[in-house]
């Protein structure tokens, strides 16, 4: 994802909407609590709610009622959102303004009346004329607007100077370095520290203002770029500006012209860059203009196969030599000859010194030779002015090492390389290419050597001999497998991750499953125990029973003796009865104390056993129900590691696949040449391709597809451009930087490129990222506090895909798809972070943690953990399988306004408006490097996947690229100076 955080002070955005005029006399405004009666407004056309209505209602009412803060649940921003109303029920009743509720409380004879009288947003209450144009729209049937006067933009310049850079991406190579400054793209290719391009979009170059093109070369947008996002294979950029998203493509192997020509060993190209020169087999040297192609001379004379041509330093004349043991020269006016040296071995290769006074052959008897130019046609030189001996095996290629020119590198079929002093011919160096040599360069400023043969190039450090990098192979195919090991890697990473959870719920199950019989085992031995607790109880509430009748019969026959008593004559025996009964009655009620007791005891016991056994039984349910669900989170975790192992047996098979792919590309490496700048070594090699790399460090950088054949020499012109000799009995001028062109314009109509009153999106393209493979674009906007525009888009087609309908209730401004591809996440100014699934188009997860705007979001590589930053001035890091917050990063002073997960690792790059860049661990939260040098807000940054080069960019509009190793400075790119004339949008 790459995106740009919008400031509040945004100041040149605005837009200036058309609309037709109603003219009033002067309003008369009706005091607080006066009824308002409405004019009576005549139009010559019907009212239109875009044009007529809405401006009033955006005045008066829609600071509270507006779908992202609608009071009592009434929107008042468009026509359905009127007629549903709120809480209250319609607002509006279509033709019959009295019915309406709208327009009473508005005309202030209902309750309440709006707007109130005072309010906090200063609103005043309408006047008679705009309530009369209410009333009428009501009357003829509160229809729709138009919708064509909201969308008529009148756009005038940018303020000179002012270049803020909002957007900042990178290649996923790490070799183009992309900005949005103001409404300009710029493009820089970081390895030669060169801008390349400034995109224009040929549209913007027609449009006039107030006489003069509004618009200079390198205008991409009309309104600021806010987004940018190259694909995966860095040829193709999005940019997202207001309501439009612009495509552009950085073409390959782009050929200038095509020259059908015998296949050729040897070119070169004349020091005026007007004239290219090749020479082969069929022992000629054929010359071509370089303007056009078109064919020159051919120069006879050759016995055999020609092996090296070159042009005299003025342009001249031409040289080849040949297996037919001569040297021979040309005029290049007439064509006619100009002289011959005559070697006593077949000569491979060719060279001049500095004056060019000497010719330095490489010969096939172990020798190199230097040779007097000679004086003219008639001359002919057969005697060396100097022999230099050391090679055990035919010399094969000679170069001059400057500037000095004092020395003389040589390459040959024994395998090594060897410097020598050209005034005494002395070794001074040896390097092991370990192969038969077949070419050698000197770098123009004699920092570096290559060799090449076998199936590489050898890049030398001449300060120490030692090899600097061994060149080889296609470099597209070498990103495929770059590609496809970090596929396998995270396959590798996510399999090993859920055979531990399989371990882990394997023991899971084992502890719950002991748990489970641990519990029956307790069930059951409760559920023995209660027959003999409630037999007891039962025995001894019988008892108590028993006891209680003895008790109350005692009672009874206590009380019965003493009545008897009253009528016995013998008192005496009346008493002894009453005496044997009442003791009785006191031995029951002594018994009655025990049997209450052991009654009490007893049933408290079986209560407490029957407890027990319900406690054991839900104790059982439970560890029963945490068995099943341990054995069930088992089955989903085999299941993921099936689905999971099947992954990566596809991803080992597809690395496999590229690595057998990448290496049938790495054969024979013919032949080298280095920039006049000093910073692109080419290659050329038997894979038909053209290979470019760092001249510094050997670091891959592009590759020329085209040829049909084993690419067998190679040259560079005057400006630059590439000249391969094939094979395939073609000579090919390759452009080595081709004009960017623009590709598609989302959101434009298709007949007008510059009209975008049809467009999908609400506003302005905050948010930007392409899925792994390309074909999708994700895009993220919307209007301030109103909507969350999230939409996904066919790249080929050029059409949507999926809108996601309420993605997020305001803005958003942070969008990347997962690397599988599977997911998209999003973050907004709702303060929420959310995955989407983009196949279904339904929401995943969300997550809330962030008290303001969410600016950023980004995945880990293993789509396991995510990372937000948060205008709350904070990173969150994220837990995707939990949904939960795994740590919050502090320390930034503003808000934090981008961030990128860098590589497959954890680290990340951020900025904020601190004015700072920072690199974090989100493993522990550590700000592990900072990058600073920034003189205001940064708006956006990002950083290669291997750590080593940070750009970023923001309100100075100086793009400033550090080295991410130690934090230092590499290169600032600064903005114009004077400023184009860009332009901008007002409202």
């Amino acid at each position: 994802m790459r995106k740009q955080f919008c400031r509040s002070t945004l100041i040149a955005c605005g837009f200036v909407f058309l609309s037709s005029s109603l003219v009033f006399a002067e309003d008369e405004k009706p005091e607080k609590g006066q009824t308002i009666k409405p004019a009576e407004v005549k139009l010559d056309r019907p009212v239109d709610f875009d044009e007529d209505i809405l401006p009033i209602l955006e005045e008066k009412c829609i600071a509270c009622h507006n779908l992202a803060d609608a009071e009592n649940d009434l929107s008042l921003e468009d026509v359905p959102s009127i007629l549903k109303g709120g809480k209250a029920g319609p607002a509006v009743v279509a033709k019959d303004p009295d019915k309406s509720l709208l327009y009473n409380v508005i005309a202030r004879t209902g309750k309440p009346a709006m707007p109130p009288l005072p309010n906090s947003i200063g609103a005043e209450v309408f006047t008679p004329e705009e309530l009369g144009l209410l009333r009428l729209w009501i009357s003829e049937g509160a229809q729709a607007g138009g919708g064509g006067t909201m969308e008529e933009i009148q756009w005038r310049p940018l303020p000179s100077g002012l270049n803020p850079i909002y957007s900042v991406t990178l290649s996923a190579d790490g070799q183009f370095a992309a900005c949005g400054r103001a409404n300009r793209i710029v493009v820089y290719h970081l390895p030669s520290q060169q801008q390349i391009a400034e995109l224009t979009d040929p549209a913007l170059l027609d449009v006039q203002f107030d006489g003069k093109p509004m618009y200079q070369p390198g205008a991409s947008h009309r309104d600021f770029v806010r987004s940018l996002a190259f694909n995966d294979d860095g040829t193709l950029l999005a940019s997202g500006g207001f309501r439009t998203v612009k495509l552009w493509q950085r073409p390959r192997d782009v050929v200038k012209f095509n020259i059908e020509t015998a296949a050729a060993d040897a070119v070169a190209i004349s020091p005026d860059g007007k004239w290219l020169a090749t020479g082969g087999a069929d022992k000629s040297v054929k010359l071509f203009n370089l303007a056009d192609g078109s064919p020159g001379a051919v120069l006879n004379g050759a016995g055999d196969r020609i092996t090296g041509v070159l042009f005299s330093a003025d342009s001249s004349k031409v040289i080849a030599s040949s297996l037919d043991k001569t040297i021979r020269l040309w005029n290049l006016a007439d064509a006619a000859a100009a002289g011959q040296i005559t070697s006593p071995t077949a000569v491979n290769d060719i060279a001049l010194n500095k004056d060019g006074t000497q010719i330095i052959s490489a010969d096939a008897d172990n020798m190199i030779r230097v040779w007097p130019v000679p004086a003219d046609a008639s001359a002919a030189v057969t005697a060396a002015a100097k022999e230099i001996k050391g090679h055990e095996k035919p010399v094969t290629a000679v170069a001059l090492i400057t500037p000095a020119g004092d020395k003389l590198l040589s390459g040959s079929d024994d395998g090594t390389v060897r410097v020598w002093n050209l005034a005494d011919g002395k070794q001074l160096q040896s390097m092991a290419h370990a192969a038969p040599v077949t070419d050698v360069a000197v770098r123009p400023d004699g920092g570096r050597f290559v060799s090449t043969g076998g199936a590489s190039a050898k890049l030398w450090n001449p300060a120490d001999a030692k090899l600097v990098a061994e060149l080889k192979g296609e470099y597209r195919s070498a990103r495929v497998v770059a590609q496809r090991t970090g596929d396998k890697s995270i396959a590798k990473s996510l399999l090993a991750g859920a055979k531990k959870e399989i371990e882990t719920r394997e023991k899971t199950v084992t502890t719950t499953a002991e748990a489970q019989t641990k519990a029956k085992t307790a069930q059951e031995e409760a559920a023995k125990k209660i027959p003999n607790a409630q037999a007891a109880a039962k025995k001894a509430a019988d008892a108590k029973a028993a006891n209680d009748k003895k008790v109350a019969d005692a009672q009874a026959a206590v009380k019965a003796a003493e009545e008897a008593k009253k009528t016995a004559e013998d008192k005496a025996a009346a008493d002894k009865v009453i005496a044997d009964a009442t003791a009785v009655l006191k031995a029951a009620q002594a018994e009655q104390k025990k049997t209450d007791k052991a009654a009490t005891d007893t049933a408290a016991a079986a209560k407490k056993v029957v407890d027990a056994d319900a406690a054991a039984k839900k104790a059982f349910a439970s560890a029963e129900r945490a068995s099943q669900r341990a054995v069930k989170k088992l089955e989903e975790a085999k299941a993921a590691h099936a689905d999971l192992d099947v992954a990566h047996k596809a991803a080992e098979k597809t690395l496999a696949e590229a690595t057998a792919a990448g290496a049938a590309l790495v054969k024979g490496v013919r032949g080298a040449v280095f920039s006049t700048d000093n910073k692109t070594l080419i290659t050329v090699s038997d894979n038909n391709t053209v290979q470019t790399w760092n001249a510094e460090s050997g670091t891959a950088l592009e590759s020329f597809n085209g040829h049909q054949g084993p690419v067998t020499a190679v040259a560079l012109t005057a400006t630059g451009d590439i000249v391969s000799a094939s094979a395939d009995n073609t000579v090919k001028v390759w452009d080595r930087n081709p004009s960017w062109k623009i590709v598609g314009r989302l959101g434009a109509s298709a007949e007008e490129p510059l009209n975008i009153s049809q467009s999908p999106f609400a506003d302005r393209i905050l948010a930007l990222d392409f899925s792994s493979d390309g074909s999708k674009l994700a895009t993220g906007g919307g209007e301030p506090s109103r909507s969350g525009e999230l939409m996904i888009w066919d790249v080929a087609k050029q059409t949507p895909l999926t809108t996601f309908v309420d993605a997020h209730s305001d803005t958003v401004f942070g969008v990347e798809f997962s690397r599988d591809g599977r997911y998209l996440l999003s973050g907004a100014a709702d303060k929420f972070a959310k995955i989407f699934d983009v196949e279904s188009g339904k929401p995943f997860k969300s997550f809330e943690g962030h008290t303001h705007h969410v600016l950023g979001v980004a995945w880990r590589a293993d789509g396991l953990i995510f990372a937000s930053a948060g205008a709350d001035n904070a990173i969150k890091v994220w837990d995707v399988t939990s949904g939960e917050q795994k740590r919050t990063i502090g320390g930034y002073s503003k808000q934090v306004t981008s961030l990128h997960f860098i590589g497959l690792g954890s680290n990340i790059v951020s900025s904020g408006g601190d004015k700072t860049v920072r690199y974090h661990k989100t493993d522990n939260g550590q700000n592990f490097r900072s990058f600073a040098g920034g003189t205001d807000y940064m708006y956006s940054a990002d950083a290669t996947a291997d750590e080593t080069v940070v750009v970023a960019g923001g309100e100075d509009g100086v793009l400033r690229i550090w080295n991410g190793a130690d934090g230092k400075v590499i290169i600032n790119f600064d903005p114009p100076k004077p400023p184009a004339d860009n332009t901008q949008a007002k409202k």
